[in-house]
């Protein structure tokens, strides 16, 4: 594991996955400002569909160049789901799964963002575990439901 790792919890204080999806766009619209690539992991292909979508429309002023996997070619934005082969290149993973990604020393910063939703929560509390376990402190954020 690369010291450069870096690992931070984002717990949305909402059980409902709109809320987890909605503060995943604003994760990656900060990342992208400071000029990260980010590949974002969602659970499963009907939430890799929504976040495409709302990716589009989350805010009215911005745009956010993004594609969905399996695709031809890149953009600074990828969004996949475990099934599919992960393209090397990002800076940032968003991960929304429920178990850590393989080979977290490919990316510099790894997001975990999970809801309240106590099973959700339960198996993010095991990922904060696997982190420490690999010699990395990650860093907890608790953040309101947008609204």
């Amino acid at each position: 594991m690369g010291a450069a790792c870096r690992v931070d919890f984002y717990i949305v204080d909402s059980p409902q996955e709109e809320a987890v999806e909605l503060i995943t766009c604003r994760l990656v619209d900060k990342a992208w400002s400071h000029g990260l690539k980010v590949l974002i992991l969602a659970r499963e292909q009907a939430q890799q569909a929504r976040l495409d979508r709302l990716l589009w429309t989350f805010r009215q002023d911005s745009f956010l160049p993004h594609q969905a996997l399996p695709a031809e070619t890149t953009a600074p934005i990828m969004i996949g789901t475990p099934a599919l082969q992960l393209p090397d290149g990002f800076g940032m993973l968003i991960n929304l799964c429920d178990e850590p990604p393989a080979a977290p020393d490919r990316w510099q910063r790894i997001a975990e963002v999970s809801s309240k939703e106590q099973q959700r929560l339960a198996r993010t509390r095991d990922r904060f575990r696997h982190y420490r376990q690999l010699g990395l402190s990650p860093d907890n954020h608790a953040l309101a439901a947008p609204g």
